[in-house]
């Protein structure tokens, strides 16, 4: 026998097993999100891909903040994405994971009190983004002991070689024309 959603909602008869079916399912499209999304725009090489997989999850995780009535529902989903992730897709690397529970992790504490709703994911929102944009310069500073400015000059040369891809390597010193100014 199969228990269909609007049945299984009226066993449970409450409202709140209403919201707990909304934050699986958005949770659901999060995973969705992260493992199709992000191979698709891997496949097909498009630059800055950790923007659109960000900023869907920036809101996904706004709708599991608005939809959840306990505490801590962020980071349970966060971990099932970062599972369901794994599974669909291995060979992404590990600091999309660390992305991911960043961005989880963020969403838990700014909602902790949804007093300041609006403000929560609008904050949420620009640092998902900020981290997105600047985390190829983290992970070349942090984990590759680079200099801060040897990771901005390679940075500036894989964002040249990504928008003119003309065959040929571009070689410059970023860092020179961003002190100059």
């Amino acid at each position: 026998m199969f228990i269909t959603e609007e049945k299984s909602i009226e066993a449970f008869g409450s409202t709140e097993s209403k919201y707990l079916i909304a934050v699986w399912k958005i949770t659901a499209l999060w995973a969705f999100s992260e493992a199709a999304l992000g191979g698709i725009l891997h496949a097909f090489k498009i630059p800055f891909r950790g923007i659109f997989v960000g900023g869907s999850a920036a809101i996904l995780i706004s709708l599991i903040a608005y939809f959840s009535q306990q505490k801590g529902a962020v980071l349970k989903s966060t971990l099932l994405v970062i599972l369901i992730k794994v599974i669909v897709s291995p060979h992404t690397p590990i600091t999309a994971y660390f992305a991911v529970f960043l961005q989880g992790f963020l969403g838990e504490i700014l909602f902790y009190n949804k007093r300041f709703f609006k403000i929560s994911a609008l904050v949420l929102g620009l640092l998902t983004l900020l981290f997105s944009s600047m985390q190829k310069i983290i992970i070349l500073t942090v984990v590759f002991g680079n200099t801060l400015w040897e990771s901005i000059d390679q940075f500036a040369i894989f964002v040249a070689n990504n928008f003119f891809d003309k065959g040929d390597s571009f070689n410059f010193s970023f860092s020179y024309i961003l002190v100059g100014i």
